[in-house]
């Protein structure tokens, strides 16, 4: 597999389910140096920072595998050709899981590609405006930024989040997203969050400001308590498997059927990807 660096994008919230009989490896994968002496420079100003970032993610990668592995609690949502997505509520929060294969092995880079490139989200939501990377800690871990139209009219939703790849061998990745803290400025809530999923988030607070024109009254934040692509590649297919939870922000009078709803239809975007790269 190529070496990847990381352009960054999220492609929003969505996750990985189910993945049994794979063993991951236990540590993030090593990093790369960066070519770019601005980002170097940036970097050297963050060290404690960006060892707390890679703790954060390290707990992320421990609890994605166990939601990944185990079929306790989720109900069945969606199949359709092979490609499944089941929910459960866990600690307050719901947790998604999709399953697919793409028939098309040489598309593992394009696939890891597009989930890692700041425009990759584009393929797959309707609603995505453009992101950012606003702190390189190193090639392998970074915080970014996207920004959302929402289905309201002249409103925006968008998100802080820490992005890390995990490079288990070859043939086999790991992506994964978590929010950090932001709790104390940048945009608008209608409560206080709390990640009751990835805990090690919570008090993990970078002053990394969104930028200004994410700054006004019709703009609010969603929180990513978690976003796990595990990615491999078979001889014959890549299985791809996703895990995730997200904290949308809706006001407390937003019944939970409804963001149970919404919550499925943000993860049901990531089957494009089969279709995508498809082989023809």
């Amino acid at each position: 597999m190529n070496k990847i660096y990381i352009k960054i994008a999220l492609t929003l919230l969505c996750v990985a389910g189910y993945m049994q009989n794979i063993a991951f490896a236990s540590e993030r994968a090593p990093k790369t140096k960066s070519s770019n002496e601005d980002t170097k420079y940036e970097s050297y100003f963050y060290p404690e920072e960006a060892k707390q970032a890679g703790a954060v993610m390290d707990d992320a990668f421990a609890i994605a595998q166990k939601y990944a592995k185990s079929t306790k609690g989720y109900k069945l949502h969606y199949k359709n050709d092979g490609a499944t997505l089941h929910l459960k509520r866990d600690k307050g929060a719901y947790i998604g899981k999709v399953e697919f294969k793409i028939k098309n092995p040489d598309s593992f880079d394009g696939i890891i590609n597009m989930i890692m490139d700041s425009n990759g989200p584009k393929n797959l939501y309707d609603l995505f405006i453009g992101g950012h990377v606003s702190r390189m800690y190193d090639d392998s871990l970074v915080i970014i930024q996207q920004n959302y139209r929402s289905r309201v009219p002249c409103w925006q939703r968008h998100f802080q989040i820490i992005a890390n790849i995990v490079e288990s061998s070859e043939n086999e990745v790991a992506i994964l997203f978590v929010s950090p803290n932001t709790n104390g400025y940048n945009s608008r809530t209608h409560k206080k969050h709390v990640n009751p999923i990835v805990e090690s988030a919570n008090s993990f607070t970078p002053d990394v400001r969104f930028q200004t024109d994410f700054m006004n009254p019709r703009v609010s934040e969603i929180y990513v308590n978690l976003a796990a692509f595990f990615i491999k590649r078979k001889p014959k297919y890549v299985k791809v498997t996703f895990i995730g939870s997200v904290d949308l922000n809706f006001p407390r009078c937003v019944s939970d059927k409804s963001i149970e709803k919404m919550t499925a239809g943000i993860f049901s975007a990531i089957f494009k990807l089969k279709h995508i790269f498809k082989k023809e």
